[in-house]
């Protein structure tokens, strides 16, 4: 019974965990974090956007903390130095609703 516990787990966790898209260009990753922004006016050295990220929207989904943990480490693997918090949308559908965050990917 333990073995068809393990499945239906990892299946409920991965279900549950916030679908991250990215579109740009990917570096190795040289750190174990990223710097956060959520306003670009903040960042005062030179960089350049390498790409967006962008939380699929599952309706009922709005943990806003998960999802922008999951972002992080996202914007990590794909080797940004910082990200920029830029937008927040919720979307209402007959279904209920889903919080939609958006950022860009920022390399030095």
């Amino acid at each position: 019974m333990k073995s068809f516990s393990y499945p239906i787990l990892f299946t409920l966790l991965v279900g549950c965990s916030p679908r991250i898209l990215y579109l740009g260009e990917r570096y190795p990753s040289s750190q174990q974090s990223v710097e956060i922004f959520f306003d670009e006016s903040q960042i005062n050295r030179p960089y350049q956007v390498i790409g967006s990220l962008v939380n699929a929207g599952r309706v009922g989904y709005s943990n806003h903390e998960r999802i922008q943990r999951a972002i992080i480490e996202e914007a990590t693997a794909v080797g940004a130095d910082a990200i920029v918090f830029n937008d927040i949308d919720v979307e209402m559908t007959s279904d209920g609703g889903s919080t939609i965050l958006k950022a860009k990917a920022i390399r030095y």
